[in-house]
C-alpha cells in the first residue's frame, strides 16, 4: 500500500507498513504536534510541577499512616520510607578515590581550556577551599 506524499515533501511516495488487524502505519506519522502548538497539550514541567503538588498535598497522610501505632509495622515502614525517600533524597556513596581523581580531571581541564593569566589565580582559589 503506497500513499502520497505530504505537501512539501519529496515526490517519492512512502511505504505504509501494513498491520495485522488489516491497517497501515505510515512512517514518522504520530509524532504529534509541535512543541508550543495550539494542541501540544501541557508541558512537562508543568505536570511535574502539579504531582508535586499532589505529593506535597498527601504528606500528612503519610506521617498519619507512619506514626499509627494500630496498622502493621510493615505498613509503618513503608510510609516512613516513602517519606525519607522524598524527603531526603537517595544516596549515592563516593569514595575518596573517586573524588580525587575527579578533582584531578578538573584541574587537568582548567589548564587545557583557560588561559594561564585566569586560571593560577582561580586554581589557587580551588587548592584554598579544598584543603581547608
Amino acid at each position: 500500500m503506497t500513499l502520497r506524499p505530504e505537501r512539501g515533501s519529496s515526490t517519492r511516495r512512502q511505504q505504509a507498513i501494513p498491520q495485522p488487524h488489516g491497517g497501515a502505519l505510515v512512517p514518522g506519522a504520530g509524532r504529534g504536534p509541535k512543541r508550543g502548538a495550539p494542541n501540544a497539550g501541557r508541558p512537562a514541567s508543568d505536570v511535574r510541577a502539579a504531582l508535586r503538588q499532589a505529593f506535597a498535598d498527601r504528606l500528612p497522610i503519610l506521617t498519619d499512616i507512619a506514626d499509627d501505632a494500630m496498622l502493621s509495622p510493615s505498613e509503618r515502614l513503608r510510609a516512613l520510607e516513602v517519606l525519607a525517600r522524598h524527603g531526603l533524597g537517595t544516596v549515592t556513596e563516593l569514595g575518596v578515590d573517586d573524588v580525587r581523581d575527579k578533582l584531578a580531571a578538573t584541574v587537568a581541564s582548567i589548564r587545557r581550556n583557560v588561559a594561564p593569566d585566569v586560571a593560577a589565580p582561580l586554581l589557587d582559589e580551588l587548592r584554598a577551599v579544598w584543603t581547608r
